[in-house]
């Protein structure tokens, strides 16, 4: 017989907003460009080369092959963009070297549920001293064939600088 895998198991209840802002925080960045400001976060880490990958929106990078990330509104390194998708508005960016960097955690955005609570976290224009936080509901979600993509309509308040910040189930997941 071939063994199976075991599925990892997941939280079975739900976070405050205040638990999920604790544990997800440090894994949210600022992302600054010459031109433009926004948000993004770290979705991978490489322990033993003290990497990072992180995700943002390809409108908050542009053209630029490198960015500056500050980390935990203290720590700024500079970022190399390994690549963008201009249909899906998506970037990657890479920043060296900290052992401390937090990688958050994926969740399915597939199965998220109309009216279910979402947490946003992110970093608004001419904010320099923390996050912010906003919270709401999933008000759609749906797969768009003309972007290859799916979409998630929420009615928490995104301000502006936010582009390329992650939405949080209340599993402390990236959903989008």
């Amino acid at each position: 017989p071939v063994p199976t895998a075991t599925a990892v198991p997941t939280p079975t209840s739900e976070m405050s907003i205040a638990a999920i802002v604790e544990l997800v925080e440090s894994g949210v960045v600022r992302i600054q460009t010459d031109t433009s400001t926004g948000s993004g976060f770290i979705y991978k880490i490489d322990s033993s080369t003290n990497e990072a990958w992180i995700l943002t929106n390809q409108h908050v990078v542009g053209n630029q092959p490198q960015v500056t990330v500050t980390v935990e509104n203290v720590t700024s390194y500079t970022g190399q963009v390994l690549g963008t998708d201009i249909l899906r508005d998506v970037a990657v960016v890479q920043i060296c070297c900290s052992a401390n960097f937090n990688a958050l955690v994926l969740g399915d955005s597939t199965s998220n549920i109309k009216g279910s609570v979402v947490v946003v976290i992110g970093y608004p224009l001419s904010v320099s001293d923390s996050a912010r936080v906003t919270s709401g509901i999933i008000s759609a979600s749906f797969y768009n064939s003309s972007f290859d993509r799916y979409e998630i309509q929420t009615d928490a308040a995104i301000n502006s600088g936010n582009s390329g910040g992650p939405l949080f189930n209340m599993y402390g997941k990236v959903i989008g």
